[in-house]
């Protein structure tokens, strides 16, 4: 989980995007890399998230986090991410 310190050093670019999210919301977070946006979403804006990462260095890193990712290639897994 995300402590206060690391929230208030979140990339810029990462907070422009949280900002558009709604708190509540379900988001699919593609190419999530190391997690920290979808843990600042989980955590902070109370939203359903989840991943899909293709390195397994990012995987290994959210899910030591605690934060439900798969490792797969958007360009063609995306296709068996169930729906809804």
């Amino acid at each position: 989980m995300m402590t206060e310190n690391q929230r208030k050093a979140i990339r810029v670019d990462l907070q422009l995007i949280a900002d558009m999210i709604e708190p509540n919301s379900r988001v699919l977070d593609i190419g999530c890399e190391d997690g920290t946006l979808l843990d600042y979403l989980v955590n902070f804006k109370q939203v359903d998230g989840r991943g899909i990462e293709l390195s397994t260095e990012g995987v290994n890193a959210c899910v030591s986090a605690g934060l439900p990712v798969i490792q797969g290639d958007a360009d063609t897994d995306l296709a068996t991410y169930p729906d809804n």
